[in-house]
């Protein structure tokens, strides 16, 4: 018996031999006329590819008839590709006709066309960008898309709300922008100024003040702003105080309809027998209350970034001696302190390493609240041969900070892990490699940057498993002179790198590196951990020397003037204290000096309790800053690290945060 299996190379000839047919005219039974150019086709080929087709050539329509077929809403050139496509499965278009691209195979139903489309702009989604390819997916029903470009509005609405492209949407879009809890803006008021706004530039302004007075949070406004609601939706002020009764009635049913679902749950916890015996209507009657309860929240919540304080984190070893996992994060303004939690990685990454403690060498915060760490596991405590990889604390979801893996840094080991410094830049998150201290057989080192776009619209759980994750290893972006030490800043739009023997600025645009005068007092010893912070414009530089019982210079550039200064003296220090913390922060707009200092012995194993200390910036001296130090040192001097603690300011939400006990004295 004779068996011959070949699919795909039948295809493959099938598909070439209806393209020669296609290009000779030979048996082609329909011309699609696009534009005055005419397209000889085969109708079971379009039929085959395109429902749309298939419906116009086999459901009874004239077109069904016809030798000649005018199509239109489609540019001929359009048209020409999705045509090669179908007849052989090969598709290449320019990124700048993507779009045009994607609206034409929405309306036409080429649905492999549109997904791939689809999956390419969800790449592309930036700041700029953001509304228009929110109107653009809503228009043609592309999900994913919307879901994304719409988290970038929520996330730069404060920039993204007065350009032209949110001004002209339509009514039915700009209220759903307006509606969303999760839009990061300071207050209520700049959502009622945007309104404003918009009602000015529409031309559907006569009838859409009331849709859109619900969608502003009237109980959140103060009272300034809410008696302007009137003026500025063309409301009446009677609607207005409908409305504002209305939500504040929404909040009070809300709490009470949670607090009777609670107290409902804790009587069913005490009593499981009963449970057990309604199991049913008091599961489905709990469901309700609970998606009712979370409808009304939504309707008259705060927004989301009106609820992040800004909090000090202290960076130190993520787990303690009782197994406990997480940073400290102060909140100065309310005195409080949290603890930021974790996963440890082996639980969900490798299984041989369930038990394994990693090591945080390097955090950042982004403008839109995320906040990115730099992790390893610590070769000491396991024989390992893992690269560094990089987590993600994204926006809180249910009430929950949520750590979230992405992907390797880098596959070479060799290199020092007490110096990589993370920076964020314009929507990607820089970090450095740096050769160890006693191996100079390298003359180059590497900077390294990888793109945060992926991470806008990851919900699940495990994103490792994601199918569609892409490059998980960061891009080398640029070569660095080899150096011991160094550390990294992004000041404007230019990344700054200092090390022990260079100083540099590099254009991420450019990939260009151009070398800069080093500072009066460089790094020269291997035990300094370098600060480079920026603040309005200007560069401030710290030598962090853990082994010196006095604070060092601060040394201030100019990158207008491309001259360094010395700043003003900072406090002095005993010299019978050891120096465990130095750092440079941007708290509530203003450069904040953080100094974390003992008095134990230096050969007393026991490192007692580290005093805080807060100093702001002046013009000629540094004064007290108003932030009291909070009883948090005997942890930090339990969890030192070799080269000190470093610490950070990020914004997080206070109800997405464990509490912090555990860390007071």
């Amino acid at each position: 018996m004779l068996s011959l299996e070949d699919p795909a190379g039948q295809a493959e000839r099938l598909l070439q031999t209806l393209q020669d047919m296609r290009q000779k005219g030979e048996l082609t039974d329909v011309t699609l006329e696009v534009e005055g150019r005419s397209f000889p086709c085969h109708r079971n080929v379009l039929a085959a590819n395109s429902p749309y087709f298939s419906a116009m050539f086999a459901g009874g329509l004239a077109e069904a008839t016809q030798d000649r077929v005018t199509i239109n809403g489609i540019s001929q050139h359009i048209m020409g590709l999705i045509l090669d496509y179908f007849y052989t499965g090969v598709l290449e278009v320019p990124e700048g006709q993507v779009q045009e691209l994607c609206a034409a195979a929405c309306l036409h139903q080429c649905d492999k066309i549109q997904e791939e489309c689809s999956n390419f702009l969800c790449t592309k989604v930036c700041e700029s960008n953001c509304v228009g390819m929110f109107a653009f997916s809503d228009t043609y029903g592309m999900e994913d898309l919307k879901y994304k470009s719409r988290r970038y509005v929520e996330q730069h609405f404060k920039t993204v709300c007065n350009t032209p492209d949110f001004l002209q949407l339509p009514l039915c879009q700009i209220v759903e922008l307006l509606s969303l809890v999760g839009l990061y803006v300071d207050d209520e008021e700049t959502v009622l100024e945007t309104a404003k706004s918009w009602i000015k530039e529409s031309q559907e302004r006569e009838e859409s003040g009331s849709e859109i007075l619900k969608c502003i949070r009237l109980p959140h406004l103060g009272k300034d702003a809410l008696r302007k609601v009137s003026e500025f939706l063309g409301v009446p002020q009677e609607e207005v105080d409908l409305q504002l009764k209305e939500q504040i009635q929404s909040i009070k049913d809300d709490t009470l309809q949670t607090e009777g679902v609670d107290q409902e749950q804790n009587t069913e916890d005490t009593d499981q027998d009963t449970s057990q015996q309604q199991d049913v209507p008091s599961s489905l009657g709990r469901d309700e209350a609970m998606k009712n309860s979370t409808s009304a929240l939504l309707a008259c919540a705060p927004r989301l970034g009106t609820r992040y304080k800004e909090m000090i984190i202290f960076q130190t070893k993520l787990v303690d001696s009782e197994d406990s996992h997480g940073f400290p994060a102060y909140e100065p303004r309310s005195g409080k302190v949290y603890n930021l939690s974790s996963q440890r990685i082996g639980q969900n990454m490798w299984d041989n390493f369930e038990d394994t403690d990693y090591i945080i060498h390097s955090m950042v915060a982004t403008p839109t609240c995320d906040l990115f760490s730099l992790t390893y596991i610590d070769p000491e405590m396991v024989n390992h041969d893992l690269p560094l990889h990089v987590h993600c604390l994204v926006r809180p979801k249910e009430r929950k900070q949520v750590w979230r893996y992405h992907g390797y840094a880098f596959q070479d080991n060799n290199f020092d892990l007490r110096y990589c410094s993370l920076v964020y830049l314009n929507g990607h998150v820089y970090t450095m490699k740096l050769g160890p201290p006693d191996d100079r057989s390298q003359t180059w080192h590497w900077l390294y940057r990888k793109s945060m776009q992926d991470l806008i619209g990851v919900e699940i759980d495990a994103p490792w498993l994601r199918k569609h994750w892409g490059d998980q290893f960061w891009d080398r972006w640029e070569q660095l002179p080899a150096q011991r030490v160094g550390t990294l800043a992004a000041c404007g739009e230019l990344l700054y790198f200092i090390g022990d023997t260079v100083f540099y600025s590099c254009d991420p645009d450019t990939h260009t590196l151009t070398s800069l005068t080093l500072p009066p007092d460089p790094i020269n010893k291997l035990d300094e951990r370098p600060v480079l912070t920026a603040h309005k414009g200007l560069l401030y530089f710290l030598k962090h020397r853990t082994t010196t019982a006095h604070l060092p210079t601060l040394q201030i550039y100019d990158p207008s003037e491309g001259k360094w200064r010395v700043g003003p003296r900072l406090p002095l220090l005993s010299n019978k204290v050891k120096l465990l913390i130095l750092q440079l922060l941007v708290y509530g707009g203003q450069l904040v000096l953080v100094v974390g200092t003992n008095e134990s012995s230096w050969s007393s194993p026991d490192l007692g309790i580290i005093q805080l200390s807060f100093f702001k910036y002046g013009t000629r001296c540094w004064e007290q800053a108003d932030i009291d130090p909070p009883p948090i040192g005997k942890y930090l001097a339990d969890e030192v690290l070799p080269f000190g603690v470093s610490c950070l300011v990020a914004k997080l939400t206070p109800e997405s945060l464990d509490s912090g006990d555990r860390f007071l004295q």
